[in-house]
């Protein structure tokens, strides 16, 4: 089971869905997905889509251009929680900026990952 204190800050992020069922909205359900730097916990940003669809590239830049200008750098590695692994924008962000990807089952990541999705079900 991956945990903070297995990476040092801006070292490895993480890519998961915050929501376990779809966020319901007037046009049609959305899920949420979460950017977090794994050694602080600090949720760097987030994205949506629809749920029959995964976030596209645009957004996922627009996401990963914020992390740029708060952290100043890409970490040496990004996960992804593998049942988003269709993400492909995310895939090709990584790749082209030097970032190894590695995939980890949703019970890797329930260390790190289980607090903000608490957070996130409270509140919608």
């Amino acid at each position: 089971m991956i945990d903070h204190n297995d990476f040092r800050v801006n070292e490895a992020w993480v890519v998961f869905k915050l929501n376990e069922v779809p966020l319901l909205t007037q046009d049609g359900g959305m899920n949420m997905y979460a950017l977090m730097d794994i050694g602080s916990g600090y949720i760097i940003g987030h994205i949506s889509s629809s749920e029959s669809s995964v976030p596209d590239k645009k957004e996922v830049k627009k996401l990963f251009l914020k992390a740029w200008k708060e952290k100043s750098d890409w970490p040496y590695k990004l996960i992804l929680e593998e049942d988003n692994i269709q993400m492909k924008a995310v895939k090709q962000f990584a790749k082209n900026n030097g970032i190894s990807l590695q995939q980890s089952s949703a019970s890797e990541l329930g260390k790190i990952t289980s607090d903000p999705k608490k957070a996130f079900a409270n509140h919608f």
